[in-house]
């Protein structure tokens, strides 16, 4: 599994439940496994499980502490 079909997967629930014509909510949870793995799994009524691995690409790494110093300044 990679990040990018959990990525997926979020944007996803977010698009049904912002078209949802009422309330709803999700909750993202992860936890470290065995060899270098996380489990992630996204609740929102129903429960869908990935495990991938937690060792992040160094492309991967810096867009996300690139992205984290602009949120902050802003």
């Amino acid at each position: 599994m990679q990040h990018d079909d959990v990525k997926e997967k979020l944007m996803a629930v977010y698009d049904e439940i912002f078209k949802h014509d009422g309330f709803g909510n999700f909750t993202v949870s992860m936890k470290i496994l065995k060899k270098h793995q996380k489990e992630v799994i996204i609740d929102c009524g129903k429960q869908y499980r990935y495990v991938v691995d937690r060792r992040v690409k160094t492309a991967d790494a810096s867009f996300a502490l690139k992205r984290r110093t602009t949120d902050m300044d802003a």
